[in-house]
C-alpha cells in the first residue's frame, strides 16, 4: 500500500473520498 512512491497524494485523496462515502 505504502510501497507506491508514484502518485501518493492522489491515492490518499481517493482513500479519503471512499471513507467519506462509506461514512455517509
Amino acid at each position: 500500500m505504502a510501497s507506491s512512491d508514484s502518485h501518493d497524494q492522489p491515492k490518499i485523496s481517493v482513500s479519503s473520498d471512499c471513507l467519506h462515502t462509506s461514512a455517509g
